[in-house]
Order: structure tokens, then C-alpha cells, then sequence
């Protein structure tokens, strides 16, 4: 269950082995990579995030976070509130009430001016369930944001995408179902306009990729 929760790799008690001394590492880890999908965050109506820029970062005991670039956020849409909060491990974070419209919602991001070892200085994060929507990519995204190690998601992409097996190319779409098309990896994936009878044959494999357009 993703990366550092119950009995997964970096978790406090991992269920598996390394070929190293657990014990040598700090008890609590941090670790921040890119987020390779499209980040948007809603609040009144409004976008207040907007990023192809995002941070994923995974902790210890906690689910995953998303952390954007400050220059993707709406300029307006951040007030200080006056609220600073001492975190042992990622720094002194300041925390800002996000505006839109007539709608205001307390404490609902912040960021690290500071942060201890991890590149958090001018990224912001975001309380998940004080904006209204967030969609990654253009799928709506609920709870929290989805840990890509803890299981695979399929996301609508607006990417031209094509079916094909070893003899012929089967459709072209607009909307074929697969992340792993903007990262350029083969999957398998069956947009429902392709060949039913293709999918189902043990003889064609059915890939799915990117075009050049």
C-alpha cells in the first residue's frame, strides 16, 4: 500500500527485506519526485491550481502529497492568514487562506520558506478537502490524491492515441485511457471503439501509443 504506509517498502515496519541494515535508516523518510500528470485544483468556480510542474511527495505514515510550483498557482488567490506551524522534519511551513470570489477557505495551503533537506522552497500545498475539485488530467480526483505506487490509474487524456495489434492498426481516438500514453510506455489498453474480437484473439497483442502529430 503505497510507499510509506503499513508493510510497503519505506514504511516503519517494511514487509519485505533489503540487502541492507534497515535499522541505518532515518525512522522517518521523506522523499519528493516529480508528478508526471496534469494538476488542477477548483474552488467557487474558479481554477486555483494549474500545474504540469508537480511535486509528489511521500512521508512516512502519511498518504502521499501533491506540492506545486508557486508560479502555478493563482497570484490572487493566496493570503497570508498569519498562521506559521513547526515541522520537525520538512521545516517551518507559513500558511495562507485561499480567495475566490466571495469564498474563503482558511488555512488551506502553505509552504516551506525553509524546509529541512527536501527542495520544498517555492512549492505550496494544499488542505485537499477545503477546495471544492481537483482533477488530475480530467478525471475528478477524490480524498486525497491517488499514490501511483499503490495501484495503477487510468486517466481520459486528450492525447491522439492509437489501437493496434501485430497486423493492423485498429482505430484512431482522441480519448484513449491510459496515463502511460503521455509517458510514452507500452500498455495494454482497449478504447471502446476498437475490435472486440482482436482484444479477445490469444494471437494480438493489443498496444496502445503515442503518435506524432
Amino acid at each position: 500500500m503505497a510507499l510509506t504506509i503499513g508493510k510497503s517498502p519505506l514504511a516503519r515496519s517494511p514487509g519485505g527485506k533489503f540487502n541492507f541494515e534497515i535499522e541505518r535508516l532515518p525512522r522517518h523518510l521523506l522523499y519528493l519526485e516529480d508528478f508526471q500528470k496534469r494538476i488542477r485544483g477548483q474552488l467557487a468556480g474558479k481554477t486555483i491550481v494549474d500545474s504540469r510542474r508537480g511535486k509528489l511527495l511521500h512521508e512516512t505514515g502519511k498518504l502521499a502529497q501533491w506540492h506545486v510550483p508557486r508560479e502555478d498557482v493563482e497570484a490572487r488567490a493566496l493570503e497570508p492568514s498569519g498562521r506559521r506551524q513547526e515541522h520537525p522534519f520538512r521545516g517551518v511551513a507559513t500558511y495562507y487562506s485561499v480567495r475566490a470570489g466571495d469564498r474563503s477557505a482558511l488555512d488551506a495551503a502553505w509552504s516551506y520558506e525553509q524546509p529541512e533537506g527536501l527542495l520544498l522552497v517555492g512549492l505550496v500545498a494544499f488542505e485537499f478537502d477545503k477546495l471544492d475539485g481537483w482533477l488530475e488530467e480530467d478525471d475528478p480526483v477524490r480524498g486525497h490524491p491517488r499514490d501511483p505506487y499503490h495501484r495503477f490509474d487510468c486517466n481520459h487524456t486528450s492525447e491522439l492515441a492509437s489501437c493496434c495489434s501485430r497486423r493492423r492498426t485498429g482505430c484512431r481516438r482522441d480519448a484513449a485511457r491510459d496515463q502511460a500514453l503521455r509517458n510514452q510506455h507500452s500498455a495494454q489498453v482497449l478504447h471502446p471503439n476498437c475490435r472486440r474480437d482482436a482484444w479477445l484473439s490469444g494471437a494480438v497483442d493489443v498496444i496502445a501509443h503515442i503518435l506524432s502529430v
